[in-house]
């Protein structure tokens, strides 16, 4: 007769199929998880034991100069949240977390494979892009999804689907069918992955001016976020180079 464990192992792997271990690769993912928990585990305690010898304040202080290592720290700590999401089968919920680890831990990933121990003005440069500027892309970017998805949403309201009989609701095959739907379709669409979006414009009563709006939406997000990064390089290049140029000066004098 099984355990009581015995059934319950049974019972997960059977609903959660990120538990099964049936193949080799499986069990090596399964590995990699689990070292990944006591890692961030470990890392965790490193940063509460320097926070007890630095003491509260100063440790903050030191967080408030290294934001990529702040963005790692939450990444560990979501880390801690996953094998009860796993053991749940909450598979949604998890992956959400994962993706956000994985946008957490880039920044202070990216710190270890620069290819000399010491840094110059370029990789200073780069890492202030990244630290800085990339914020103040991301809001642009958001104003561009958010904005145009509105008037998609308005524009697809007139949708009809011509293989669907006149007493059928056409929201089952509307690609923007809801305002989160639209601000998806127009992510996608400004990715240049237009898909079955595009053919979906004729299906509607404003063909025309959704397809003059896709047009000047891609001009005009290529236009500016080109513009956005020339003057990130112009700035922070000056920033970097300046000080480099001097301490090279002051060498050589």
């Amino acid at each position: 007769e099984e355990t009581f464990v015995e059934q319950w192992w049974d019972n997960l792997t059977e609903e959660c199929r990120l538990m099964r271990m049936d193949d080799t690769q499986s069990k090596i993912r399964i590995a990699a998880e689990v070292g990944m928990f006591f890692g961030a585990f470990s890392y965790l305690a490193a940063a509460v034991r320097e926070a007890r010898f630095l003491g509260i304040r100063m440790f903050y202080e030191n967080l408030m100069t290294a934001p990529s290592r702040v963005m790692f720290l939450i990444s560990c700590i979501l880390g801690l949240t996953l094998p009860p999401l796993r053991l749940s089968c909450n598979n949604e919920i998890e992956d959400i977390i994962a993706v956000i680890i994985m946008l957490t831990t880039a920044p202070y990933f990216l710190f270890f494979c620069r290819g000399f121990k010491t840094v110059g003005p370029f990789v200073v440069m780069i890492y202030r892009m990244v630290m800085g500027d990339l914020l103040r892309f991301a809001s642009i970017y958001l104003v561009f999804v958010m904005g145009f998805s509105q008037a998609y949403y308005i524009i697809f309201l007139s949708f009809d689907n011509p293989l669907t009989p006149e007493d059928v609701d056409d929201s089952a095959t509307n690609p923007m069918a809801t305002p989160m739907e639209s601000i998806m379709a127009m992510f996608l669409m400004s990715l240049t992955n237009f898909g079955d979006y595009y053919s979906a414009f004729s299906k509607t009563k404003h063909e025309y001016v959704a397809k003059v709006q896709i047009s000047l939406t891609t001009i005009q997000k290529e236009i500016l976020v080109s513009f956005q990064f020339l003057v990130s390089f112009r700035r922070i290049y000056g920033n970097c180079g300046d000080p480099f140029s001097k301490h090279v000066d002051r060498h050589d004098g």
